[in-house]
């Protein structure tokens, strides 16, 4: 019988109190064994208890148990799971206190401590280590634990295979001893600062030596647990990102030789026109803060034809080069020398001492060529009567030169116009003044002045004839097939505009779509364009039968103007609402200019043009901005590559491996590539080893009004 005063103890306590004789056979349960077990208590009594133990824990606790009855007085704590009234087990701590020599008791008294819920902890905690060992195991960077002075004291398993040593030899380690000199300072710098603010992080990219003895690229992360107990460091994340860096600068240089090639002409070296409209409008801009005068003097070479059809090309850009180096000899500090086109040299001349000065500059552009040019020629571009290549030889040339200027207020000049400009505004009237001083005789010096604005008079002439001939239908879409390099056959269709001129015939985009841009008539014309081009497709498709163009695409060419009106979107989808064309045929091109007036605006424009399925094409690439970097951020599906960068294939050095450059990092961001211009069939061959998708040119076949499309189209032609 159990002492009452000893029930009384028992019967509040949370743990559940268990007494059992010499052979482990329960004779009391306390209350608490209701929610302990969910047994009610007499259930137990008269009971084994190794009978409630798990299996895989009862040898242990029969053989602790025989150890505590042999024992008088002795006391035991062993951890196991006991079943449950539902047959679930739970883990407790039973202590066990030898009693059996207590005349009043006589047993052993067993507490029971609920220890589930932190078995459960326990085991998550051991999960989580092994799992966080595999990760650092198998994980590709590294992690470090490094004291306040950058020794390491801990590293993960995979920082010795970062820097190829062995992990045991790790720890110990001054990380600053593995880094590139140059970059030391920098490390030093930003440790310190990380280590003197408590949880700072900074980011750090630098070279690091490789136990091969290689610089690598490594970005490490350094976080400042210096004050945290569980850590007591600077954590170091460290991965290797070498190829990136390689990847990064090769990217870096392909753009820079891309840049390069879309501001600078091939062939002398000298900023083209591009580049010279920027330095033109920043000089203009100094002219108009300061007040002093500025000059645009273009050089145009008299009689160039006959070096190019006497001597060949090659001596034409031998001369050429020769030229561009003797007016670089004249150029005054901060001036530009830029070649506009052809034989046409441009000097950009800003902070002149009025007209006289002016007036001087160009007379010296003249008198610089009263001496031979020397030429230097390749080996195979010319021979001496003896056969024996040449390589120097001396040649005269003159030139003309037309000013154009601003700003200033010297008026010494009778009919010279210092009235405010623009850019091409004194480019063309530069233009125009070279023209005069070629009509006067050439070698001349010819300043713009106000009889010069007949060609004003003549660009409203234009825009007047296109208000009529917009209202009157005159103008015709003409098409130039383009081809599928792989297979040379006909894919596709640029669309093109040409004015019937009731007095001048046939007229090309050249001679009236800078007015149309410049009016705003594009908006109309170009609307007509589109609509007329989808419905001729469809017309295109009925004549060759049902199914026949089931990948045909028609590529229809927007301006800046036009992707610029609010309302471009709705109309587009408007034509195709009401045409049975499927808008995968239609392809919009957009002129590499035109997109980056405005990127962010053109990219919003375009993205709601693709989700009327339209595709997306980039012409004339190479021409302006020239960057890879935009294009990522452009939904387009094509690229273009201006002609520009086609026609000298075969005879430019480097020409096919620039091509070759711009192919492959157009298919890298999942475009397809268009080249333009295709004239020769080296030029053809070379595109297709290149592994470019499609051409156009002159090579397979001009633009052509829709019957003579249809005509090549039933010949099923193919290159």
């Amino acid at each position: 019988m159990v002492d009452e005063r000893f029930r009384d103890l028992v019967q509040h306590r949370d743990d559940a109190i268990v007494l059992s004789d010499a052979a482990n056979t329960i004779t009391y349960a306390s209350p608490a064994i209701r929610s302990f077990f969910g047994f009610e208590p007499a259930e137990l009594v008269g009971h084994d208890g190794f009978s409630f133990i798990h299996p895989a824990e009862r040898p242990e606790a029969i053989e602790r148990a025989q150890q505590l009855v042999a024992s008088p007085g002795s006391s035991s704590r062993i951890e196991f799971r006991l079943r449950r009234a539902d047959g679930t087990y739970h883990w407790c701590e039973c202590t066990s206190v030898n009693l059996l020599d207590d005349p009043d008791l006589a047993c052993v008294v067993n507490t029971f401590h609920d220890i589930d819920e932190r078995k459960a902890e326990a085991e998550q905690h051991q999960r989580n280590e092994f799992r966080l060992h595999a990760l650092l195991e198998h994980a590709d960077g590294a992690i470090a634990l490094a004291d306040a002075e950058g020794v390491l004291t801990w590293a993960s398993p995979g920082a010795g295979r970062l820097w190829g040593f062995a992990d045991d030899t790790m720890v110990g380690r001054r990380m600053i001893d593995s880094v590139h000199p140059d970059d030391q300072p920098e490390l030093i710098r930003r440790y310190r600062k990380m280590t003197s603010a408590r949880g700072l992080s900074v980011r750090i990219d630098g070279r690091m030596q490789h136990v091969d003895g290689s610089w690598r690229w490594y970005e490490t992360v350094f976080s400042n647990c210096l004050d945290d107990p569980a850590v007591s460091g600077v954590v170091a994340n460290v991965r290797d990102i070498s190829d990136r860096v390689r990847g990064d600068q090769a990217l870096r240089d392909t753009e820079a030789r891309l840049e390069h090639q879309a501001h600078h002409d091939s062939l002398t070296g000298l900023p083209n026109r591009a580049l010279l409209a920027d330095r033109l409008e920043t000089a203009l801009g100094r002219a108009r803060r300061t007040g002093a005068m500025l000059a645009v003097l273009l050089v145009d070479v008299d009689h160039f034809q006959i070096h190019n059809d006497g001597r060949g090309h090659a001596y034409g850009d031998a001369v050429l080069r020769s030229i561009a180096t003797r007016l670089g000899s004249e150029l005054r500090s901060g001036d530009t020398l830029a070649r506009l086109s052809g034989d046409q040299f441009v000097i950009v001349a800003d902070d002149l001492d009025g007209l006289p000065a002016a007036n001087a500059y160009a007379d010296a552009l003249l008198f610089c060529f009263d001496d031979p040019l020397e030429v230097q020629l390749d080996d195979a571009s010319d021979t001496s009567a003896t056969g024996l290549p040449k390589k120097i030889e001396s040649v005269f040339v003159s030139v003309s030169v037309g000013v154009a200027r601003t700003g200033g207020r010297d008026t010494q000049r009778p009919g010279d116009d210092g009235r405010d400009t623009d850019a091409p505004t004194l480019l063309r009237d530069a233009e125009a003044a070279v023209h005069q001083a070629k009509a006067d005789g050439r070698r001349q010096v010819s300043f713009f002045d106000a009889q010069m604005h007949d060609r004003a008079s003549e660009r409203l002439h234009v825009e007047t004839a296109l208000r009529h001939a917009i209202l009157r239908h005159q103008f015709q879409v003409h098409y130039q097939p383009i081809i599928d390099l792989p297979t040379g056959r006909i894919t596709g269709i640029e669309a093109l505009v040409r004015w019937d001129h009731p007095q001048r015939g046939m007229l090309f985009p050249g001679s009236f779509i800078p007015v149309a841009e410049e009016t705003g008539l594009i908006i109309p014309l170009g609307a007509w364009i589109f609509d007329t081009s989808c419905c001729q497709l469809v017309q295109l498709e009925d004549i060759l039968g049902p199914g026949t163009l089931p990948s045909f695409q028609v590529s229809i060419n927007l301006s800046a103007r036009q992707l610029a009106e609010d309302s471009l979107t709705d109309d587009i989808a408007n034509v195709l609402a009401a045409t049975p064309i499927d808008p995968r045929q239609v392809c919009v091109e957009v002129t590499e200019s035109a997109v980056m007036r405005n990127l962010d605006a053109t990219s919003e424009r375009l993205a709601q043009l693709k989700v009327l399925g339209l595709k997306v094409a980039i012409d004339d690439f190479g021409t302006g901005h020239s960057s890879f970097s935009y294009l990522q951020h452009l939904p387009a599906d094509t690229l273009k590559i201006d002609r520009s960068f086609v026609v000298p294939i075969g005879a430019e050095p480097h020409a096919t491996d620039l091509v070759a450059g711009i192919i492959s990092l157009a298919h890298t961001l999942g475009l397809d590539v268009v080249a333009e211009g295709v004239e020769t069939d080296l030029q053809f061959n070379t595109l297709r080893q290149l592994g470019c998708d499609r051409a156009q040119g002159h090579l397979f076949a001009t633009a052509m009004p829709s019957r003579s499309l249809i005509e090549l189209l039933r010949a099923r032609v193919a290159w």
